[in-house]
């Protein structure tokens, strides 16, 4: 009888492990968008290994990248860009006067992932573009034409460890999307009586996306570290979350 009563403590024991192991990786999935080689990397943050605060998270402190040996159970988080997507949803519209744009409402998006429906103001947008153009006239006018279209690309955290081979060994992914706006104004400018254009692709701002469809722990880095290191030490594979 206390056999059975130990072989049964070591079952439930092993399914409790399996609910912690599977809390910290509730959120992952199984496709795979790109190869860390069909993306551009444009951080590197490498963490201590076996440092964790008094809640259980990593808490490791940040080492150089360029470091030969950051010690077994470090952490190291690539930040990375996938290339451009092209032009969707292109549409164009036209109203009678520029106050008329600045007061409509203009669907950009009709349901982008996690974001939904994405739609601005003409005087959103107006502002905007006077933030990034120069030249674009008075912003008061008649006979305005706007065009909207979107673009996009995914932004991933690539995750290894430093393993027992010392090298690097691959613990999955945490990928995001980010989504830019591409927008056309044109319109014949009252303080002159000529037409005026206004135009910028967003996707020039490489890293700073108009919309971005979150994965769980986009930019948490802490908690990237500890669900990383954890599998890694309990032997349970590689994480992938995704938007």
């Amino acid at each position: 009888m206390k056999s059975v009563k130990i072989y049964l403590a070591i079952i439930l024991g092993g399914i409790l492990l399996h609910n912690l192991i599977f809390i910290e990786t509730a959120s992952a999935t199984n496709d795979s968008i790109h190869t860390p080689e069909e993306t551009t990397i444009i951080s590197t943050e490498i963490f201590e290994p076996n440092k964790s605060n008094t809640n259980g998270y990593f808490n490791g402190e940040i080492i150089s990248p360029l470091s030969n040996d950051p010690g077994y159970g470090a952490v190291k988080i690539n930040d990375a860009l996938s290339s451009l997507n092209g032009l969707r949803e292109q549409a164009d519209r036209n109203f009678t006067s520029f106050e008329s744009f600045k007061g409509a409402s203009i669907e950009i998006a009709s349901s982008l992932p996690v974001i939904g429906k994405w739609v601005e103001t003409g005087s959103t947008i107006w502002s905007h573009l006077k933030n990034v153009g120069a030249d674009i006239g008075s912003g008061t006018g008649k006979t305005t034409d706007v065009k909207t279209s979107y673009s996009d690309r995914y932004f991933y955290h690539w995750l290894y460890v430093w393993d027992y081979t010392n090298s690097w060994k691959d613990m999955g992914y945490s990928v995001s999307r980010y989504w830019y706006k591409n927008i056309t104004v044109s319109y014949l400018d009252k303080s002159c009586d000529c037409v005026q254009n206004a135009a910028y692709d967003y996707s020039r701002l490489a890293n700073s996306p108009n919309k971005i469809s979150k994965a769980p722990n986009y930019m948490n880095k802490t908690r990237l570290s500890t669900i990383v290191q954890s599998r890694w030490s309990s032997n349970f594979g590689s994480y992938t979350e995704s938007y």
